[in-house]
């Protein structure tokens, strides 16, 4: 599945990386490996590496495909949210990466459903605090009409906020339940 880009530089992209290892949150999920298929998309400058036509040029997709998949493999996350993490960190770890999106899919997550999956984008030099923010914006569940919605529009987000904060500079109370991702640890009822 190709992904949209992620900034003005050239693109390196991993397609359909297919990973064999534990995920989920439900006890039955715990003692056996899962598939989950991973895109990644890498912003980077492959100039030199189009001019010199050597691998010391650019990233080694072969050898990032392996350290992801031994990352997933050794981690046993519970969460796609934390596997889509844990690739965006092995992306970045090579410091000609300046962006990354990540897109980790666990087919068969539950009956009836293809596929569950999370998208992720994350820069070099932004904060983790800024990173797991934008994670949890994404994951989150608004209350829009009377509907909850999943993955909501950024644009309505934004708009959302601006209104907040107006509000807040005006010195009406606000409530921001509905634009925050729940508190409570519980995660009863949900599986990844």
């Amino acid at each position: 599945m190709m992904l949209s880009r992620v900034s003005d530089l050239d693109t390196l992209e991993l397609c359909g990386l297919e990973v064999a290892c534990v995920i989920g949150d439900r006890p039955e999920e715990r003692d056996r490996e899962q598939r989950l298929v991973v895109d990644v998309v890498l912003s980077l400058d492959l100039a030199s590496a189009g001019a010199s036509d050597a691998l010391a040029d650019t990233v080694d997709y072969a050898a990032l495909a392996g350290s992801v998949r031994a990352a997933l493999r050794a981690a046993r996350y519970r969460m796609i949210e934390s596997a889509a993490e844990c690739v965006a960190r092995a992306c970045l770890a090579d410091s000609r990466v300046r962006s990354v999106r990540v897109r980790v899919e666990k087919p068969g997550a539950i009956a009836g459903l293809r596929a569950a999956a999370v998208v992720i984008e994350r820069e070099r030099g932004r904060t983790p605090d800024a990173q797991r923010s934008t994670c949890n914006v994404q994951r989150s569940t608004l209350k829009e009409g009377g509907h909850r919605l999943l993955n909501p529009d950024p644009r309505t987000l934004k708009t959302r906020n601006a209104q907040r904060s107006t509000r807040n500079a005006q010195g009406e109370e606000t409530p921001t339940s509905d634009l925050r991702p729940p508190i409570s640890g519980s995660r009863a009822g949900r599986s990844a």
